[in-house]
């Protein structure tokens, strides 16, 4: 999962840099605070830049991966969690199954994954804990009301249920040997202790600025 916050695309450049409405002979120097891992955070928070992602059409060429994390980084932050990491880990997920969106992809079975778990290697086993809270964090952050449709005519889980699966998932993550050298494991923490947080950012992001539910 690319890092946005590392490794900003040309045309996700060229975005800021319009947006920033940073003349030629400023490009440069804006370019070299988009690319110095001390800056990036505060120029990728300025206001201008999430307001040309609401306001502007050009957004509709702009990648997802960057209209993610701007929206993400925002609901986050207003909910009082000001960490670029987290918003950047969480925006890449958002982004990651939105580009495998399926309608099977809209439900998360707790038993077949239960029962992978059983059958899996310890390797394998790492890998399922992830999966699974990336993916409750998707459901539950971006299509609540689909969840609780289901809950009302289905009896199906409820989102506190997934939230607890979801919890559950990531502190199976940051216990298992492998988790001691993977890259996101400070997200892991965050969401395993601010989940119900996390999901409701999404949740008030989707209702007031993406529509996508």
């Amino acid at each position: 999962m690319r890092s946005i916050r590392n490794q900003l695309l040309q045309v996700e450049i060229a975005f800021i840099l319009r947006a920033l409405d940073a003349t030629d002979a400023e490009s440069p120097a804006v370019l070299n605070l988009l690319t110095d891992c001390e800056t990036v955070d505060a120029i990728l928070d300025q206001q201008s830049i999430l307001d040309a992602v609401l306001n502007d059409c050009a957004t509709l060429r702009l990648p997802s991966r960057l209209y993610f994390y701007l929206i993400t980084r925002h609901s986050l932050k207003s909910s009082g969690l000001d960490d670029p990491e987290l918003s950047d880990y969480v925006s890449g997920i958002l982004d990651a199954n939105l580009h495998q969106q399926t309608r099977s992809k809209h439900i998360f079975y707790v038993v077949d994954w239960l029962e992978a778990l059983q059958e899996s290697s310890p390797a394998r086993r790492y890998s399922l804990y992830v999966n699974a809270g990336d993916t409750l964090l998707y459901l539950t952050g971006l299509h609540r009301t689909h969840l609780a449709h289901r809950t009302r005519r289905r009896g199906a889980p409820s989102i506190g249920f997934y939230e607890d699966v979801a919890r559950e998932a990531y502190r199976s993550a940051l216990t298992h040997p492998l988790g001691e050298t993977d890259d996101h494991q400070s997200s892991y923490q965050k969401l395993a202790d601010d989940f119900s947080l996390v999901r409701s950012a999404l949740n008030d992001a989707v209702e007031r600025l993406m529509h996508f539910d």
